[in-house]
């Protein structure tokens, strides 16, 4: 089936989810192509779940990666121009055009307070079928993308955030690209984090409105189940990455403690996590994965101590 004629199929067809795959994968590549780039980005987030720990349960559409420093602001604009070739390239061998490439600051204007250690970028594009494309104007282009992102938008996202812990990183191969991702207990950990992220006393320092993050309940206790991996999150070592993913955005690690207290703000979110997983014979309601993601913060006690 041509690649065009999936724009306007339900995001539940099999063949709209294999775009979709098809299409993550290639901008993942793309974002290691480029000789200048290939050792700045860390892949992280739920799509990590697939491509690096082999576990599928719930799709993610968007990418999230992570960089240890930032860009010159004087070198945005190259750094674009190198994103948007390399994708370009990347999706030509597979019959796609991609388009309405943009790199932005994420946000705008940081803080004063905070510009040190938050924030990123937002890398957006549109793709279509390249043979289609010959025959239309930019404006036509837009309007028949392929839709590859949340609520039938054409912008596929790349979500990159600034200032992060990498040091840990792992190395895995796609198509002979050499693709660096967080390790499976760096996973977890800022997981964790996120959600700690979401508390009143933190959300008002970095001047940001909390977001529903019911999805990394669910996360962290697929992979800590599937993967075995309850007991190595108590290492002394991987303690110490613990400290250096919270301390990279300046959460204080005592928020592990505060999860239960604050977890029935994520509870509506659930339903959208209900939505993606893809086998829901085993899934657990919402308090099932609270309960667990609570106690397990809660036994990663601030002393670094199990």
């Amino acid at each position: 089936m041509p690649i065009v004629l999936l724009m306007n199929m339900s995001k539940t067809n099999k063949s709209y989810l294999e775009t979709i795959k098809l299409v993550r994968k290639l901008t993942i590549i793309s974002l290691f192509a480029d000789d200048l780039l290939m050792n700045t980005f860390v892949i992280k987030g739920g799509n990590l779940m697939d491509i690096g720990f082999g576990i599928s349960d719930r799709a993610s559409i968007d990418i999230d990666v992570s960089m240890s420093d930032d860009f010159p602001p004087d070198k945005l604009e190259d750094i674009r121009l190198r994103l948007e070739k390399a994708l370009i390239k990347t999706f030509d061998d597979h019959d796609l055009l991609v388009f309405d490439v943009t790199l932005v600051a994420k946000p705008k204007e940081a803080y004063v307070a905070v510009k040190d250690f938050w924030g990123g970028y937002l890398l957006l594009f549109k793709a279509i079928d390249k043979a289609k494309a010959a025959s239309l104007s930019l404006e036509a282009m837009r309007k028949q993308a392929l839709l590859l992102g949340p609520d039938n938008s054409a912008k596929f996202k790349v979500d990159i955030s600034k200032f992060e812990y990498c040091d840990n990183k792992e190395a895995i191969t796609i198509d002979d690209y050499t693709i660096y991702v967080y390790s499976s207990v760096m996973f977890v950990y800022e997981k964790l984090r996120a959600i700690c992220q979401q508390i009143p006393s933190y959300t008002a320092i970095i001047h940001q409105q909390p977001r529903q993050r019911a999805r990394d309940f669910y996360d962290i206790y697929t992979i800590v189940n599937k993967l075995e991996l309850e007991s190595s999150l108590f290492s002394a070592e991987n303690l110490q990455i613990l400290q250096e993913i919270f301390a990279a955005k300046k959460v204080p690690i005592d928020l592990l403690l505060e999860i239960k207290n604050h977890s029935d703000f994520h509870a509506d979110s659930f339903a959208s996590v209900v939505d993606t997983v893809t086998d829901k014979s085993n899934l657990q309601d919402f308090d099932f994965y609270r309960d667990y993601v609570s106690n397990l913060a809660a036994r990663l006690k601030p002393s670094g101590e199990k």
